[in-house]
């Protein structure tokens, strides 16, 4: 909670400055995109100790998000074209999912336990960033910032116990039988890089491409990283200025 605070009141003091400076652009963009991943849900489960266990980990790459900007040229007297921006937002990738199955006899009869799996990650990202225009079309542009975000794991681990003469079978009525659902929450704040370029096709409209790369971005817990978004990200994104 501290760091969500801190994160906060920087994000509050910076947007105060840039608001006295005489902010003359702000606008709102659209991104979608894909970044590097690294999921971490097969090492879940082979911590449980499955016998016989078949598994399957679907990462994804995919990625989303919604930004709000604001854009001066006067915070530090720079000359036409060239711009001091602050964006901030709301992006989240993919669910990544994982499953696994197998014959145990650890809950006292011999059955069938089954796990899944699902990892969701949300983040508020925060940047500050220089814009050089190139031409009347196009622009380019550098920052660097960080993103507090989250990871909500989703367990589902159930076991059902086989009948004790043949053909041993699914027995629903066995006691040691059990369908547990279990869900944790593991926060972040992590630092990233970022570029771009722009290109102007309508009087307030813009098509971009943005490059980001994000490090320290490892949500780990109880010596598991569940999931690891170091790495570079791509996204095309849609602006829109007023």
């Amino acid at each position: 909670m501290s760091k969500k605070i801190f994160f906060i009141i920087c994000l509050t003091i910076t947007s105060a400055s840039l608001f006295a400076a005489d902010i003359i652009t702000f606008g709102i963009g659209l991104k979608a995109g894909g970044g590097q991943t690294k999921s971490g849900l097969q090492d879940a489960l082979d911590s449980l100790g499955y016998s016989d266990e078949s598994s399957t980990v679907m990462p994804s790459y995919i990625l989303g998000g919604v930004d709000l900007f604001f854009e001066s040229r006067k915070l530090f007297l720079l000359p036409r074209g060239n711009f001091f921006g602050i964006r901030f937002g709301f992006a989240k990738r993919g669910d990544e999912k994982a499953a696994a199955a197998g014959q145990t006899a650890s809950f006292g009869p011999n059955g069938v336990r089954e796990l899944e799996y699902k990892t969701t990650h949300t983040e508020f990202p925060f940047a500050l960033y220089y814009k050089r225009t190139l031409t009347d079309n196009w622009k380019i542009s550098g920052g660097a910032g960080a993103a507090y975000g989250w990871i909500e794991n989703s367990q589902t681990d159930k076991f059902t116990a086989n009948t004790a003469a043949p053909p041993y079978s699914p027995d629903p009525s066995n006691p040691n039988n059990f369908n547990r659902h279990r869900k944790e929450k593991v926060t972040k704040i992590y630092p990233f890089l970022t570029a771009g370029v722009e290109l102007m096709f309508f009087q307030g409209l813009s098509l971009g491409i943005d490059l980001r790369y994000n490090f320290l971005a490892e949500f780990k817990k109880g010596g598991i990283v569940y999931r690891d978004i170091n790495g570079i990200e791509a996204a095309l994104g849609l602006r829109c200025y007023f």
